[in-house]
Formats: C-alpha cells, sequence, structure tokens
C-alpha cells in the first residue's frame, strides 16, 4: 500500500478517481471538494492511496492548533479529517493498511499525534473499536471534552469542525449540527512516538544547564559527562528514561522508528505510555529489543548511598526511579505528580544527587534525602489516571526501584 500525495501536478485521472470514491463513501460532493491539492507544506494535505497501481481509497490530513508540550517544546498534531475506501475493495484489509501507511508518513514528518472523532450515530462504536486495533484511544472525560490529551490545544480548528461530517468514513446520516457538536463525538488519539527529537544544539545546552546545576560543588557523573538526554512526548517519562539508560557505556540509540511505546501497549504494559507499576516497566525492558543490550534487570528498593557510588563509579549500571517532580524538581504529593528519571551522579564528598529526566535537558541537582523520601511516598496518582491504574490493579510504585547492568 502507498500513499501518494495529491497536488497541482497530479494526473487528472487520479483526481477524478478520488472524488468518485469520497462521493460513494458520503453521498456528498461537498466532501470531493475539499481535497487539497497544496504542495507547499505537510498540512493540510490530501493521499490516493494506490495497490497494484490501482486508486483504491484517499485519507486526508488537516493541521490542529498547535501547544506546548510537557518538555516546553512544539507539540505536533493533525486531524485525521477524512478516508474512504472504494466500496468495490471494501472488507479486504484496505482500511487498516491505508491507517498504517498514515501513521508512518506522520511520523516521517515529525507529528507527535493523530487526532480524529467518531460521531454520534449507529457506527460509532464499530468505529472505536476498529481505530483502537492501531492504537487510537478515546479520550476520557477525566482529560476534558476539548482537550485532545497531554500538551494539546483545548480548542478544535474551524477548519477541522468544518470536515467532521467526513470523519471515519461516517454514513450515520447524523446532520451537520450534530457532527460539529464534540458533544456527539467521542474523540480519539494515537501517540505515535514517545521521545521527541533533541535541539540542534542539545549537547552545549546540555553542558550549560549541568554547569548552572551543579555551581561551585564537584560531580562524578554516568558516563563521565552524563547520559544522552532524552525528551518525552505524552505520559512516557518511564519509557523515556530507559531509553536514556541505552546511551550507558556507549550503548547504541534505540530508533525513533522502532519505539518502544508500541511495544508497550502491543504487551498490554500501559494504555498510552504511563507506568504506575515497577514490573510493567521491567517487563517492556524484558520484551522489547533492548532486552539483549543489559546483562541483570532487577526491581529492588530504593538504593542508599554506598550503592549509588558504587553503581556509578563501576559505570556498569544505572537506577531507574519513581518520584513526585514539580517543574525541574523533586517534590512530595503522595503520587498525584509521579514520573520517572535515572540517578546519573552524586555529589563527591557530599550527599547531593543529580537526577536526569525526560521534561529536562538538564535535570536537576537535590538533596539525596528529598529523592528518598519522594520515592516512599508513592500512594495514588493524578487524577485523570485514576480509572486506569484502579483498571490495572493500583499504583506499585512505592520505596522501589528498577536496576540495569551492563
Amino acid at each position: 500500500m502507498d500513499l501518494v500525495r495529491l497536488n497541482t501536478a497530479s494526473p487528472p485521472s487520479a483526481i477524478s478517481r478520488v472524488k468518485k470514491i469520497c462521493i460513494q463513501a458520503f453521498s456528498r460532493e461537498s466532501v470531493a471538494s475539499q481535497i487539497s491539492t497544496s504542495p507547499t507544506s505537510f498540512l493540510p494535505s490530501s493521499y490516493a492511496a494506490i495497490l497494484d497501481e490501482e486508486v483504491v481509497g484517499y485519507v486526508c490530513l488537516k493541521k490542529y492548533n498547535q501547544a506546548k508540550s510537557e518538555n516546553g517544546g512544539e507539540c505536533r498534531s493533525a486531524v485525521l479529517h477524512t478516508i474512504c475506501v472504494d466500496e468495490v475493495t471494501r472488507g479486504k484489509g484496505i482500511g487498516g493498511a491505508i491507517v498504517l501507511a498514515l501513521k508512518e508518513l506522520a511520523i516521517k514528518n515529525s507529528l507527535h499525534y493523530l487526532l480524529l472523532a467518531a460521531a454520534l450515530g449507529p457506527n460509532q462504536s464499530r468505529l472505536v473499536t476498529f481505530y483502537s486495533r492501531y492504537n487510537f484511544r478515546v479520550i476520557p472525560d477525566t482529560e476534558g471534552a476539548s482537550n485532545m490529551g497531554e500538551g494539546l490545544s483545548k480548542k478544535i480548528s474551524e477548519e477541522a469542525l468544518s470536515g467532521l461530517s467526513a470523519l471515519l468514513m461516517l454514513r450515520s446520516g447524523s446532520s451537520i449540527d450534530e457532527v460539529t457538536s464534540t458533544s456527539s463525538a467521542k474523540w480519539m488519539k494515537c501517540r505515535l512516538v514517545s521521545r521527541s527529537p533533541l535541539p540542534v544544539d542539545h549537547s552545549s545546552l546540555f553542558s550549560s544547564q549541568k554547569s548552572s546545576n551543579f555551581g561551585s560543588l564537584h560531580f562524578k557523573l554516568l558516563n563521565g559527562s552524563g547520559l544522552t538526554p532524552e525528551l518525552q512526548v505524552g505520559p512516557s517519562c518511564g519509557i523515556a528514561a530507559l531509553y536514556m539508560c541505552l546511551s550507558l557505556h556507549s550503548l547504541p540509540s534505540y530508533p525513533v522508528t522502532c519505539d518502544l511505546l508500541s511495544v508497550a501497549i502491543s504487551n498490554n504494559l500501559t494504555r498510552d505510555g504511563e507506568f504506575f507499576d515497577v514490573d510493567n516497566l521491567k517487563k517492556l525492558i524484558m520484551v522489547s529489543p533492548v532486552s539483549d543490550k543489559f546483562r541483570k534487570v532487577e526491581v529492588k528498593h530504593f538504593p542508599d548511598l554506598t550503592v549509588i557510588y558504587n553503581i556509578i563509579n563501576s559505570n556498569k549500571g544505572c537506577i531507574l526511579t519513581p518520584f513526585d517532580v514539580l517543574g525541574n524538581g523533586v517534590t512530595c504529593r503522595s503520587g498525584n505528580s509521579s514520573h520517572w528519571g535515572v540517578v546519573a551522579g552524586y555529589e563527591e564528598g557530599g550527599e547531593k544527587v543529580y537526577v536526569q529526566h525526560s521534561q529536562s535537558l538538564g535535570g536537576f541537582v537535590c538533596e539525596y534525602k528529598e529523592l528518598k523520601e519522594s520515592n516512599a511516598q508513592l500512594n495514588t496518582c493524578g487524577r485523570k489516571y485514576c480509572d486506569y491504574v484502579e483498571e490495572v490493579g493500583g499504583m506499585n510504585l512505592k520505596g522501589q526501584c528498577i536496576y540495569l547492568y551492563v
């Protein structure tokens, strides 16, 4: 299955075929008239789905209002505005192949999320089930009816709303007013990656932020200068911390295109990247392609300072630890802002530790006892995750860490 972008140079026969498929699916010529052929930017964009040199489907992406992500960077998202399949080829897996090809295309163009709306009607349940197979999930009410999730804009663009009648092969007979009401739709999102590309000058930024953190103090660091930083997309702090550990001892970085998020979801270890159970994060390590990078993986109690000294001095292991985060620092909120990081250094001659995490390039310095106290009080979770945590059996972070040895 290939997706070929439509533009002003596309063969008239291809454009005509796509319009016919749209009219078949929606019984509205107005949908076909919305085909974008702009060649100037990735969004908006329209594609013909090609199989065996025949046009068998059509898909359109529209720009979504941008916002800041958890780490302050740009959150790049798009709305899956229209997708339809030639009626002759329906029921042969073409729709699923289009979704998979579209996700691959979106990742190559550095998108973080795809959004769509299953409009109210008799087909809504079937459509939700269909897209759930491809890691789209319904945005729960706890995230807000119009809040499209972590770091995304709170208001759908007028352009996207105007096209909701064309979403998800809709043939439910709903009126335009019903379809364009967010209360009449189940919004879904698919997070494409768990990590964000680092700034071009990340090495110098990393060094300057570390220096600012350390001041006149002297620190012993993993790898001599710290781990390669990672910036998360969505609730992926545990996965991002694991990626950081892969830079230990010159281990090769794991490619973005082989994202650990999809491995975790497919093995039912997480819903959307969250890890409120140390055992599940350990299981991800063991079932993923990174398992052979580590000689031993253990869940243990929070370490004392002597253990931290020994592991960092040997440079043959690291400690993944959960704690409550506040900005770029540690706090105690009973687990309501639980987060994952890596103990990446210690103060020589003192009791401070250096923690790298995925909401800051430079990490933070804190007293050892502050990090230990935060880890020891992880009793609950943030409100929007309560249903999920209850569903999987509760929190299992308190007083525990994951030790990785290379």
